[in-house]
């Protein structure tokens, strides 16, 4: 008989979703917010693909430089 996996409910999408799409909706890329928030764009690429590595400074200083209030980020965490 064949088993199913159970869905992994991946920890930091909602982050992901918040973080990138307010790029979007600014028409900023992640490597200019990296910049600006004096973070390499590196750095940012692999905190798309493993968002629990995100420092809370981190998320305040881009959170910030992409005006997303303090409630929008913090309903985005999870633990």
């Amino acid at each position: 008989m064949p088993r199913v996996k159970p869905l992994i409910e991946k920890k930091g999408e909602a982050m992901v979703t918040l973080l990138w799409g307010a790029m979007a909706l600014q028409e900023t890329s992640a490597s200019a917010v990296a910049r600006k928030v004096e973070m390499d764009p590196a750095t940012m690429s692999r905190r798309k693909k493993k968002p629990e590595d995100f420092t809370l400074g981190e998320l305040l200083a881009i959170g910030r430089t992409l005006h997303i209030p303090i409630e929008e980020l913090r309903s985005a965490l999870r633990y």
